[in-house]
């Protein structure tokens, strides 16, 4: 159903397309799954996702922290 998603989403003609867009994406971005997923330009949040890509994307260079893996899960 739409009754979960937020009035700009119920109201959008593309609302049984995308079903209101990425859940987790809107969590990730907004701390509130039920908000507008931000990548959608209808979105209240598309602005400060379409800022935080081109700040992200003016970075020359990365410093990558591997995850290092915990090789005694599972040993006794």
């Amino acid at each position: 159903g739409i009754d979960w998603m937020p009035e700009i989403c119920r109201s959008c003609e593309r609302k049984e397309i995308d079903w209101g867009g990425c859940r987790c994406q809107a969590f990730a971005i907004t701390g509130d799954a039920s908000n507008a997923d931000p990548a959608c330009d209808r979105s209240p949040y598309h602005e400060y996702l379409v800022n935080v890509a081109e700040l992200d994307s003016s970075c020359t260079s990365y410093d990558f922290e591997y995850r290092k893996m915990n090789r005694t899960i599972g040993k006794k």
